[in-house]
C-alpha cells in the first residue's frame, strides 16, 4: 500500500499537515496502468487517422469561410436594400409634386381661365375654322401650305 503524502499548506494563522493518497484515490500503479494505456491510444494514431482528422478540419475551416463570406454578402445586401428603399422615397415624393404640378396645367377649367383672362384669348368663329383630309400621309408639316376649298 501507498504511503501518505505529507504536503504543508501555508494559512493565515496555522501552519497544518494534509495527507493525500494518489490522483483521485488511485495508487501509483493504477496510474501508471492509465498513463500507459493513453500513451498505446496516441500511438495508434494512423495515416489514415490522420489525414481524415486533416480533411475534416479543412472542411470545417472552409464552411466557416464561406459562412462568414455569405453574412457579409447579406449584410452588403441590406444596406443596399436600405440605400435603393431610400432613393426610391424621395423619387416617389418628387414623382407626387410633379404630378401636382402636371394636374394644375392640364386643369382644363385653370387653362381656359388664363387663356381668357390673362392672354385675351376667345374661341374662334365658324368662318375662323376650316376642315381638310390629307392623303398623302397621317399627319402635317408645319411648314406645308393649307389645301384650299374647291
Amino acid at each position: 500500500q501507498e504511503q501518505p503524502q505529507h504536503i504543508y499548506v501555508d494559512g493565515t494563522a496555522v501552519r497544518r499537515e494534509e495527507h493525500r493518497t494518489g490522483y483521485q484515490g488511485e495508487s501509483k500503479e493504477q496510474i501508471s496502468r492509465r498513463v500507459k494505456r493513453n500513451r498505446e491510444k496516441a500511438r495508434h494514431m494512423t495515416m489514415p487517422y490522420v489525414l481524415v482528422l486533416l480533411v475534416a478540419t479543412l472542411a470545417t475551416v472552409v464552411i466557416c469561410y464561406q459562412y462568414l463570406q455569405l453574412q457579409s454578402s447579406i449584410t452588403s445586401h441590406k444596406h443596399q436594400i436600405q440605400t435603393y428603399q431610400s432613393k426610391l422615397s424621395e423619387i416617389k415624393i418628387q414623382n407626387n409634386a410633379d404630378e401636382e404640378s402636371l394636374k394644375i396645367y392640364t386643369d382644363l377649367d385653370y387653362i381656359y381661365e388664363v387663356a381668357t383672362k390673362e392672354l385675351g384669348m376667345v374661341y374662334p368663329s365658324e368662318d375662323q375654322i376650316i376642315q381638310y383630309d390629307k392623303t398623302e400621309s397621317e399627319y402635317v408639316r408645319q411648314y406645308e401650305d393649307i389645301p384650299t376649298e374647291d
